[in-house]
């Protein structure tokens, strides 16, 4: 790793777990103005600006960035805000009209996530993604909220709807846990069943609504950042929320039903290398993972790929493109320069994700 993602990582650890380690920043503070504007643009390239703005209020005066950033990173922690504060009042009203309508809906990832920091108004949001377990209520909600939508709805390549409501992007998925092969699904129900939905309270209680209980918040969010390394890449926000989730929810997780799904779906060696990055990257105590790893693994494959793509894979070519075709075509490439690490870590999950991909763009 360079200098400044190493500062990068110590700020990240010190803001997430909130509390500062000096002998984590020793040798690398003070530094120079050029690494601290680089920090702060690695900060927005994986999202996680609000996370390393904690880690920074926990440094003494002479370690902190030029004044001239810090005002910029404060305004910057001011529209993240702001942006939060949006989407928790269109998620509530979403919400008081799904119930009166007699709909039922998950939140998956997102604001329900943002719940396990300490301060859920600095995680960078995105989207609102919502799953309908009735997938004709989501097909209702979707009509009827249309004919307040400036933009056309999309039918993305998964068979979830896409579009825009005061400005923020909302997906309609027709499943809760993102694994594509089906030969899982039956374990999945079973396990959904089991473990199910939980109800949670937006910040400064604006509004209830429901979010996946902690067992199957762990696995979404797992099959999430899977989903994402094997296709265009992933960033240290989603990282995060996981390594967060298993810290929360530790004394609440049952260890066996999560590696014997984790044993099914053919992803023993994928949960070793992620728990190795969460413990030896992102901080977590290894203490607060769900099970211990059953052989020692370095986390260097998934920390190249999480800083050389960043954020959803965001800084590689093609993925901004307004071309559909253009798009489709680099999807594809993605998924194919991945295929030594999706044969190594997740071959099961990866095979089926790429014929799923390929059938849905046709």
């Amino acid at each position: 790793m360079t200098k400044t993602e190493r500062i990068l990582l110590a700020l990240l650890q010190a803001g997430l777990w909130e509390k500062a380690d000096l002998n984590m920043t020793a040798g690398l503070l003070p530094c120079s103005e050029e690494d601290w504007q680089e920090v702060y643009r690695l900060a927005q390239q994986q999202t996680v600006s609000g996370i390393i703005y904690q880690g920074l209020l926990r440094l003494p005066d002479p370690l902190l960035p030029p004044r001239s950033l810090l005002l910029r990173w404060t305004v910057l922690i001011d529209r993240i805000e702001q942006r939060n504060r949006q989407m928790n009042s269109l998620l509530a009203d979403l919400f008081r009209l799904f119930r009166n309508k007699g709909w039922e809906a998950v939140v998956q990832k997102g604001q329900g996530t943002a719940l396990l920091y300490g301060q859920p108004l600095w995680r960078e949001c995105g989207d609102i993604d919502l799953c309908f377990p009735n997938f004709a209520d989501g097909e209702k909600a979707a009509d009827f909220l249309l004919k307040a939508s400036p933009q056309k709805p999309e039918k993305e390549a998964d068979g979830s709807l896409t579009y825009l409501l005061r400005g923020i992007r909302i997906e309609h998925h027709r499943t809760l846990l993102d694994f594509q092969n089906p030969f899982l699904q039956p374990h999945l129900n079973r396990f959904i069943r089991k473990y199910g939905l939980t109800e949670a309270v937006l910040p400064e209680g604006e509004g209830a609504f429901t979010i996946p209980a902690p067992m199957t918040h762990v696995l979404l969010l797992n099959a999430h950042i899977l989903k994402h390394v094997l296709g265009w890449g992933i960033g240290l926000r989603q990282l995060c929320d996981l390594a967060l989730a298993y810290d929360r929810f530790s004394g609440q997780l049952e260890a066996d039903d999560l590696y014997g799904l984790y044993r099914k779906a053919g992803l023993r060696k994928w949960n070793d290398l992620l728990h190795a990055f969460l413990t030896e990257c992102i901080g977590l105590p290894a203490d607060r993972l769900p099970y211990p790893s059953a052989a020692k693994v370095s986390p260097l494959p998934l920390l190249e790929k999480v800083m050389q793509t960043g954020n959803f894979g965001l800084q590689r070519q093609g993925r901004t493109t307004a071309k559909a075709w253009t798009r489709k075509w680099h999807t594809l490439k993605a998924f194919c320069q991945n295929a030594s690490f999706t044969l190594n870590y997740a071959p099961q999950e990866g095979c089926w994700t790429t014929l799923r991909l390929l059938k849905g763009n046709l």
